[in-house]
């Protein structure tokens, strides 16, 4: 199947630890990978041919370019059928050709290497490379690190139609990989190759193996009237894990039925599904996870199972919008604890989670920056692509405010997707349609700005009139602006009530019927938003606001002016905040003229917060 491909324009950096990108990368779209390799359970060393099909794209192919680590011997290159010569340095294979085959044309490429792949340490202290530990040997290339076992193209937007994995080992041994198991083929010295085959699109990093002498335990689901069945497998080191496990896996099966109906059809449903207990690493059909996590087992499971429709099957175009990936993974997983399992407070505590993670620093964006695509903290950073990511999934639901439309919305994402790759503008562009509304501030705040509200409410009641001033700063001054709805519950002495508001403005007020006298409010009762709740004040039955508080000259260029007619008023305090929440002047007391001095401010925004007692009034003033 020949497909579009995205075209990629990628600026290269010094200094980088994940390497630089190659521009002659993008001088071809894979069509086929086909490794054909001689792997053991005991180390990582590693023989055979990488085998590469392509179309020429962008530009005249003068020069193949294939990425492979240095210390993995290339014994041997045929291009086109043709022994060639080629040079191996900086991690990369370059091949030139004789004559440039022009835009369009269709070529193969068979690297022949061999020797001892490399592991190390990655993010979040997973191993990645090619791995050998208790007599098992596995792979686990996100983000970068397919090269360090096998000759491939690593820009992840460039999905192969179809991947062949062919895998020699000791006839004691169980190879498992990508798709499906097409064939077991018996060979002399004890030997057995495993011939594992898909037809569906694969992002390099998603092309791995595992080998072991495992045993497998596996059954069949039906997850919806008029489906097929489909193969749920399990890749076990000894029977013991069965004996003990057993009930954690079979869960596999319903999580799989409530899947499909949360999200639509398994995009594999031809191959199955299969589990390993090892480190945790997402594959397309295929996800490691240990079993002994106790009660985060089940979120860990959710996690990896949605990773086969949020990355196997719609992957993101570059990593700058991993948060498709790992955002939704992490908000799915929390949000079929609760309508799965049935544990609100479990799912509720996960949201709660993913916001204060997400609030341990004040800047960041969840798309990854241009200029930090080759640094594997900052794509897997865990409070950014993964805890703030998934609090803004959850607030999308929350500007949709109807749950079937949302789901809607991820349906219809897959759907257009499947099988392909995704920028966030895609989403963005699904998501708009879909619901009807426009996501455009949204995006600019939240995906691409920086930070999260902080709120100081001032609330006040006179008669049936409840009066709420609500003032936001960003935590950063790159986004000092969140346009966003926002619920407070009211609380009486005998219920509570909640109501919901949209704020466009740092300091709005809002005004909202109340009959009964009202004992406090609350903020965001129900965890909808990544925000910093600073002050809630407000006062019962006062004239405050009614007092003719006046600020003048509004702008100001020198010196404002405080004036409140009650004169018995005349003790007020009174602070200065600047846009982004800080306090630049304090005055405990309002002298008798009630001039502030604001000469040697910078031109821009002001709040002037004047509180007597337990009164407050904020006041927004411009200085020139």
């Amino acid at each position: 199947m020949k497909k579009l491909m995205l075209i990629i324009i990628v600026f290269t950096f010094s200094g980088l630890s994940f390497g630089q990108y190659n521009p002659l990368l993008n001088n071809y779209d894979v069509t086929l990978y086909k490794l054909d390799i001689a792997v053991s359970d005991t180390s990582t060393y590693i023989s055979g041919s990488g085998e590469i099909h392509a179309i020429v794209q962008n530009n005249f192919l003068d020069t193949l370019v294939v990425e492979l680590i240095d210390t993995l011997t290339v014994d041997s290159v045929i291009f086109d059928g043709l022994l060639r010569d080629f040079s191996h340095s900086n991690d990369e294979i370059h091949i030139p050709l004789s004559t440039s085959l022009p835009i369009g044309a269709d070529f193969s490429a068979t690297v022949y290497y061999h020797g001892t792949g490399i592991s190390e340490q990655g993010v979040h202290g997973w191993t990645v490379g090619i791995i050998n530990q208790s007599d098992i040997t596995m792979t686990n290339s996100e983000t970068y690190h397919s090269k360090m076992w096998w000759p491939c193209k690593q820009i992840v937007g460039d999905k192969a139609d179809s991947v062949y994995v062919f895998i020699t080992v000791d006839s004691t041994c169980k190879a498992g990989s990508i798709g499906m198991l097409s064939n077991t083929i018996d060979l002399p010295g004890a030997k057995r190759r495993y011939e594992w085959k898909t037809d569906f699109p694969v992002p390099y990093y998603m092309v791995f193996f595992t080998v072991s002498k495992y045993i497998e335990y596996s059954f069949y689901i039906k997850p919806l009237q008029n489906q097929d069945s489909i193969l749920i497998q399990c890749f076990l080191p000894d029977s013991s894990y069965l004996t003990q496990y057993k009930v954690r896996i079979d869960t596999i099966g319903a999580v799989m039925n409530f899947f499909t109906e949360l999200l639509g059809e398994y995009p594999f449903k031809r191959y199955g599904y299969c589990i390993v207990p090892t480190d945790y690493h997402e594959n397309i059909t295929m996800s490691n996870m240990s079993f002994s996590y106790s009660g985060w087992f089940y979120y860990l499971m959710i996690h990896m199972l949605s990773h086969q429709w949020f990355a196997a099957s719609v992957t993101c175009s570059t990593w700058q919008d991993v948060w498709l990936h790992e955002g939704f993974a992490t908000y799915i997983d929390g949000y079929v604890a609760h309508s799965y399992f049935g544990n609100e407070g479990q799912a509720i505590s996960k949201i709660k989670q993913n916001q204060i993670r997400a609030k341990a620093e004040p800047g960041g964006s969840v798309y990854v920056p241009i200029e930090e695509i080759y640094d594997e903290d900052r794509i897997l950073n865990g409070r950014l692509s993964y805890s703030k990511g998934a609090t803004l999934v959850h607030m999308i639901r929350f500007e949709i405010n109807n749950d079937s439309i949302f789901f809607k919305v991820l349906k219809n994402y897959l759907a257009q997707f499947k099988e392909s790759s995704a920028t966030a503008e895609d989403f963005k562009a699904v998501l708009e349609t879909t619901s009807g509304l426009d996501f455009t501030d949204f995006f600019d705040q939240w995906y691409y700005g920086e930070g999260y509200p902080i709120f100081d409410i001032y609330w006040s009641q006179h008669e049936d009139t409840l009066t709420i001033n609500s003032f936001q700063t960003g935590s950063t001054s790159v986004t000092t602006l969140f346009t966003t709805p926002l619920e407070f519950k009211i609380k009486y002495s005998n219920e509570d009530t909640v109501i919901k508001v949209y704020q466009t403005q740092n300091d709005q007020i809002f005004k909202v019927y109340a009959p009964e006298t009202i004992t406090d409010i609350e903020v965001d009762p129900n965890h909808w938003l990544l925000k910093y709740v600073r002050e809630v004040n407000g006062t019962i039955n006062n004239d405050f606001e009614n007092s003719n508080i006046r600020i003048y000259p509004n702008p100001v260029y020198d010196f404002v002016n405080i004036e409140i007619s009650n004169t018995a008023m005349l003790g007020a305090s009174v602070e200065i905040i600047d846009i982004y929440g800080d306090i630049i002047l304090n005055k405990s007391s309002l002298n008798e003229s009630g001039m502030i001095d604001l000469t040697g401010y910078k031109t821009g925004v002001y709040f002037v917060k004047v509180t007597i007692d337990e009164m407050i009034s904020v006041k927004k003033i411009i200085k020139y």
